[in-house]
């Protein structure tokens, strides 16, 4: 997982792709729990 490259990746104008959603979601969800 890298979260510098996503974040750029969508600064750049593209989509995650469905499956670096997930683990972001996933991520998000052990540091909200």
């Amino acid at each position: 997982m890298d979260l510098d490259q996503w974040i750029a990746k969508v600064k750049g104008g593209q989509h995650l792709l469905e499956d670096e959603l997930q683990l972001l979601c996933e991520y998000v969800k052990e540091i909200l729990i």
